[in-house]
């Protein structure tokens, strides 16, 4: 199994190819060098596992701090 190195830079420009330029997912995941399974689920809204404080979480870090200060108000 291949090794995949990329950074959130890669994964932000395999994402730009795809809306912007009309891209396959499989063609820029290969030409960024990012796993194409990885990019699809990206892609359908899940965030990037730092941002992520358990397995599964689906908020970010920023959108749960905004969550908690809306029900505290």
């Amino acid at each position: 199994m291949p090794v995949y190195r990329y950074t959130e830079g890669d994964m932000a420009e395999a994402i730009l190819e795809v809306i912007d330029n009309g891209m396959s997912q499989k063609r820029a995941a290969e030409k960024w060098g990012i796993p194409q399974p990885t990019l699809s689920r990206r892609m359908n809204g899940q965030g990037a596992s730092e941002d992520q404080l358990q397995p599964g979480q689906r908020l970010t870090r920023s959108q749960e701090d905004r969550l908690v200060t809306w029900i505290l108000r």
